[in-house]
């Protein structure tokens, strides 16, 4: 008979390969929790409205990549586009925090947005890699 003793193995944490992205309602009004006008634009490969792949993020040098230490995740703005995501030194923090919590692993979405033709210059699989090589350490 199987028991199951309500560790905390039975829980993974889900790593998203993808920002959520929103229309500012006025461009220098930029850090978190500033006010929007919806969702942001579709990407070229994603084609989702709302939505841009790490890929997507990460090709695109008009982006200007901000950090917000508090939260432990950038975010980048783009005129009045505004995108939050993670990038490989977020995934370190939070595969740190499923190490500390004593998790049983992660789970990402999607993988196909990761950076797999290495077109922004950080190798195959930057954060596939991120979540592998925080888990050995």
């Amino acid at each position: 008979m199987c028991s199951c003793d309500n560790t905390n193995l039975n829980h993974v944490l889900g790593i998203p390969f993808y920002g959520r992205t929103f229309t500012l309602a006025t461009p220098q009004n930029n850090s978190f929790n500033a006010p929007t006008t919806g969702p942001g634009g579709a990407g070229p490969y994603t084609r989702s409205i709302g939505h841009l792949g790490y890929n997507e993020i990460c090709e695109n040098k008009s982006w200007d990549t901000k950090c917000c230490d508090k939260r432990m995740a950038p975010y980048a703005v783009n005129g009045n586009q505004w995108v939050g995501y993670d990038n490989e030194q977020s995934i370190k923090a939070k595969v740190e925090f499923i190490k500390s919590k004593g998790l049983g692993g992660a789970m990402v979405w999607a993988i196909e947005t990761d950076d797999f033709r290495d077109v922004c210059g950080s190798g195959k699989y930057p954060l596939l890699n991120a979540i592998n090589n925080a888990l050995k350490g």
